[in-house]
């Protein structure tokens, strides 16, 4: 963004997470606003459940990073529910798959793989294709793949 524009990120946690929250998760030069959801006395598969229907809801396009693959909180790996959410409400958003840190992400990227060389549709939606796609997918740069996904969500803009 432009040097010195507000934060365009909203973060979503859950309230039993509060007293944990670093510093900047109430700093408004780091997120336009902090959303705090959920009950502390509820399950937690109950409490992230509201937590990621709060997140898709809005959302316009959704990145997934890393994941647990094992010893998650909810009823399955967070990120594969998160992705699933995000489908059912946003069913033609973009979507990237960053394979950088490994997890459930990297499991969803072979997956999607899997299915569309079984002849299914493109789990991303994405405008990045062929060697874009691939450093997505496998790069060890962050900074080479924000760029590639900023590049691609400017149309949103």
């Amino acid at each position: 963004g432009r040097v010195g524009a507000p934060p365009a990120i909203d973060l979503y946690q859950l309230e039993r997470f509060r007293a944990k929250a670093p510093p900047e998760a109430s700093d408004r030069r780091v997120f336009r606003s902090s959303h705090w959801l959920g009950d502390p006395a509820a399950d937690i598969a109950d409490d992230l459940d509201t937590l990621r229907e709060a997140l898709v809801q809005p959302a316009r396009a959704a990145v997934f990073v890393g994941g647990r693959t094992t010893g998650f909180s909810g009823r399955g790996p967070g990120i594969r529910e998160e992705y699933r959410l995000f489908r059912a409400r946003h069913a033609q958003a973009p979507v990237y798959l960053v394979g950088t840190a490994g997890g459930e992400t990297a499991r969803l990227i072979a997956d999607a793989a899997a299915d569309v060389a079984a002849g299914g549709q493109d789990w991303e939606k994405n405008g990045l294709r062929g060697e874009a796609r691939h450093v997505l997918h496998t790069s060890r740069a962050p900074r080479i793949v924000a760029a590639l996904i900023a590049r691609d969500l400017q149309p949103l803009r």
